[in-house]
């Protein structure tokens, strides 16, 4: 069925089995297509059309500056709509938006004292991590206590806010 789709097209879709795999299809130099994948398969990154099924293109939206009003629209219209159906895809939509407009995660400070904003804007310091359950993960939550010690990749940093010192 690859040859439904246009070159570029991006997609979720099954390769050899699994399902879920992020695909897009190009065209090689003597003309063949294929899919190539976001991950390595058994075999490789580069799948013929039959290895690949159910195909779900994704679609992308060029937002621009409108991404708050549409969010406000979005949410609006959630508000107006009685249908349980209709808000779950409506929140479902708002959901992608956030995820794909987000700015991407810093890189990890690895300076002792580093300070990190998470998207809630609580703040996490690094601290030396030690061998026990509770200091094994260098970021503590400047809170009142009730939150547990992370790892970096836990935390939905969106801003450094010191490096720390290095040792």
């Amino acid at each position: 069925m690859s040859g439904d789709y246009p070159i570029g097209t991006v997609a979720t879709a099954t390769v050899r089995g699994v399902e879920g795999v992020r695909v897009m299809l190009f065209e090689g130099g003597t003309g063949t297509r294929a899919w190539l994948s976001s991950v390595y398969m058994k075999g490789g990154r580069a799948h013929a059309p039959h290895d690949v099924t159910d195909i779900r293109p994704l679609v992308t939206l060029d937002l621009g500056e409108d991404i708050p009003r549409l969010r406000e629209a979005l949410a609006r219209w959630t508000g107006w709509t009685s249908l349980t159906v209709e808000k779950d895809a409506i929140r479902r939509l708002l959901d992608q938006i956030e995820a794909q407009t987000r700015p991407p995660k810093p890189p990890e400070p690895q300076g002792l004292g580093a300070v990190v904003e998470d998207a809630n804007g609580l703040r996490w310091t690094r601290v030396e991590a030690g061998a026990d359950d509770f200091t094994r993960n260098p970021w503590f939550p400047n809170t009142d206590g009730h939150t547990q010690p992370r790892e970096y990749d836990e935390i939905a940093a969106v801003r450094v806010l010191s490096e720390g010192v290095s040792a």
